[in-house]
């Protein structure tokens, strides 16, 4: 299984403001409706993501597995981008349990981890959350389950599951260099690293997709460092200050 270590993947979906959310200049992203933790009516991309740089996370109050991570994760860059939250960044976050997290749950939740103004999180009808959830290339998502997604393997067996596989190699970053060349080629930074002693092998992916995005002219940064994949949180002594020249306008 081919996943890389990417610092839009880890952070969410940096859309950047000149528009690579649109193709002839139709919006590519489905415009729902959704409501803020604030239980206001807004249009997914012609309120929250026209015009502007975005991180969007996928997540559900009630998550034990890979959410509290992270929501750590975003708090750590919500804190170092300080008042471009906001102003020049917008996060969001998009909940898989729209039946449990209303907005009130949402409200509750957000003064709970610290979001700060410029964090919104965000519910709707459960069809345009998954819609959302697709285009954005989140697959497979299951709360009932212990990490909230399902694998495309048995894990009592190991042996693969043909059809959900399918649909992680359709979404696999590596597979959607091609389609998506033009759009990532106006994105304002795109930041990849990896220790080369990952102990899933992320490395291997994570070179991969390096090696596509160059093949196609596209513009990154690719580190590896002589770690594996925990504990590494002082990774983030570069990838930041990285993501905060980017955003500098």
């Amino acid at each position: 299984m081919r996943f890389a270590s990417l610092f839009l993947t880890v952070f969410g979906l940096l859309v950047p403001s000149s528009g690579a959310a649109t193709s002839g200049g139709v919006p590519t992203l489905p415009n729902v409706v959704l409501r803020t933790q604030e239980n206001k009516a807004v249009r997914f991309y012609d309120d929250l993501i026209k015009g502007k740089t975005v991180v969007i996370s996928f997540m559900f109050t009630s998550c034990k597995g890979i959410c509290p991570m992270t929501t750590a994760n975003l708090l750590k860059v919500q804190k170092a981008l300080g008042d471009h939250v906001g102003r020049d960044v917008f996060f969001y976050s998009l909940t898989l349990d729209p039946k449990t997290d209303t907005p009130e749950v949402l409200q509750k939740y957000a003064r709970t981890i610290g979001a700060k103004p410029g964090w919104t999180l965000l519910t709707g009808k459960s069809e345009d959350l998954e819609l959302l959830r697709r285009k954005l290339g989140l697959y497979d998502p299951d709360p009932k389950v212990p990490l909230g997604f399902r694998l495309p393997f048995d894990l009592e067996t190991g042996e693969l599951i043909p059809a959900r596989w399918r649909r992680w190699q359709r979404n696999d970053p590596v597979n959607l260099v091609a389609s998506c060349k033009r759009n990532l080629r106006k994105m304002r930074g795109i930041y990849i690293d990896c220790g080369w002693r990952d102990q899933y092998h992320l490395h291997y992916g994570a070179r991969l997709l390096s090696r596509r995005l160059s093949q196609h002219g596209i513009a990154h940064v690719y580190e590896e460092f002589d770690d594996n994949h925990s504990s590494i949180d002082y990774r983030m002594d570069v990838s930041l200050p990285f993501l905060y020249r980017a955003l500098k306008p």
